[in-house]
């Protein structure tokens, strides 16, 4: 949550957001606090979430995709067919609502809502639990 929250303009200026679907999402954000703005990537695969992160090299700085390093960071993931794991927000959002309709125009993203059915105990009792978290991006903000 708090990459996304803390999402900014690339270190090469490129705008916060770069793509943006129900099942991934590709930002900016300062992850390390090197003051360096890295790519990151989530990205549902099979039953797992992914972040991916593109650290900027060179001079001037660009990302280079095959430099990526991908990290598991949720394991477990149940797809739901009524629910998106990213849905998108613009600044008219209170707290409730519709979702931008895709295809999404980034530059109209200013609020992220995740939304993930986890199986905790894979083959067992309790049945998945759903995780959501709204997230404003504090750069994005307009008020």
């Amino acid at each position: 949550m708090t990459d996304v929250r803390s999402a900014g303009p690339s270190s090469n200026g490129s705008y916060p957001i770069e793509s943006a679907s129900t099942s991934s999402l590709v930002f900016y954000s300062d992850v390390d606090q090197d003051g360096i703005m890295e790519k990151v990537r989530y990205v549902f695969a099979t039953s797992t979430i992914k972040r991916g992160l593109i650290e900027p090299t060179g001079n001037p700085l660009t990302y280079v995709s095959s430099s990526e390093a991908l990290t598991n960071i949720i394991e477990n993931v149940i797809v739901s067919t009524s629910t998106n794991l990213f849905d998108y927000f613009d600044s008219t959002f209170t707290g409730s609502g519709a979702a931008l309709s895709f295809p999404i125009d980034v530059s109209k993203i200013k609020v992220v809502k995740i939304s993930v059915y986890v199986d905790t105990n894979p083959g067992k009792t309790p049945k998945p639990t759903l995780f959501s978290d709204t997230i404003t991006i504090r750069n994005l903000r307009s008020n």
